[in-house]
């Protein structure tokens, strides 16, 4: 029984966010990873992404971005004493799953496809809210 093997191309991103107007700041901090990630038809693969920071209330994200087209959102997700929040895209129930936890993020890709190949994007921000035009201007 042969079984197609798909290849999923993994570049994380680490950002910290910059608060202002609250009597602090943070420096952006960039750390590029780039990873194969080799997996079979209907298997699952797993992503990390670590990060650290001294702040106790942080977000964690996931984006996808196929060739030449736009970024797209999969989850953000609490971490620390912000552990309680979680907001994904649609299709994100069908196969995907995530954990996070003091210094890591994970997302785990079940019943992998060749549509599953693309760029995959980890980022930390201070507040909910961190759009993916930001990450676009960035590429």
């Amino acid at each position: 029984i042969f079984s197609s093997v798909y290849s999923l191309s993994l570049f994380i991103i680490s950002l910290l966010g910059l608060k202002t107007g609250s009597g602090y700041s943070v420096s952006k901090q960039n750390r590029f990873l780039q990873t194969e990630i080799i997996g079979s038809e209907s298997t699952a693969v797993t992503i990390n992404c670590s990060y650290s920071t001294n702040y106790i209330s942080v977000y964690l994200f996931w984006y996808r971005k196929y060739p030449n087209r736009s970024m797209q959102y999969i989850l953000s997700k609490g971490a620390r004493s912000a552990s309680g929040y979680e907001n994904a895209a649609d299709f994100y129930k069908e196969r995907f799953s995530s954990r996070a936890g003091q210094d890591f993020t994970e997302l785990t890709i079940s019943g992998l496809t060749l549509s599953d190949s693309a760029i995959y994007y980890c980022a930390l921000s201070l507040t909910a809210l961190l759009s993916p035009h930001a990450l676009n201007k960035n590429q």
